[in-house]
């Protein structure tokens, strides 16, 4: 079994509680389950898979992330994260899986980050004149939501990530 997990990831670009949220949301548990000391095997596999997420993810140290998994101990999170590569190599289902979150996760940073790219563009711009509606070619209305500049720098921003 040969497992394609994203080689390109930013650390840090995602918080630890969306990763729960997100692992939750697809495995349809309660984030209170799969942080919680239940030992059933459902339950205990995918906490390997968000633990093992998270690291990958978050940027975050084992300390902090066994905190926010129910305040387990780093050795713990180690040990979760250890089994979830173990897992992978030898479970089908749970490798399909933890790739499927992760190409979630590192496209919903993506997003994220493009965003954020875009907004940064979008105050610089408006810094220029003081309001974004003062932009040449700007349609600006707040019933239409995004502008015709804003809608430019979002596009520039996924090109700029992509």
């Amino acid at each position: 079994m040969t497992c394609f997990a994203s080689s390109v990831i930013s650390p840090g670009s995602v918080s630890i509680a969306s990763v729960l949220e997100h692992v939750a949301f697809e495995t349809e548990f309660a984030v209170s389950d799969i942080i919680g000391r239940s030992r059933k095997l459902h339950l205990v596999r995918t906490r390997y898979a968000a633990a093992w997420l998270a690291r990958r993810h978050t940027g975050k140290t084992l300390t902090q992330i066994g905190r926010a998994f129910g305040g387990r101990d780093h050795s713990t999170v180690t040990h979760e994260i250890t089994r979830a590569e173990q897992l992978r190599g030898v479970d089908d289902y749970f490798c399909w899986l933890t790739d499927q979150l992760d190409e979630q996760l590192a496209r919903v940073a993506g997003e994220d980050a493009a965003v954020e790219l875009a907004d940064s563009v979008i105050r610089h711009l408006a810094d220029w004149r003081g309001r974004p509606e003062n932009l040449p070619h700007a349609r600006y209305s707040r019933r239409q939501g995004m502008t015709l500049w804003s809608q430019l720098a979002l596009r520039v921003a996924q090109e700029t990530m992509a």
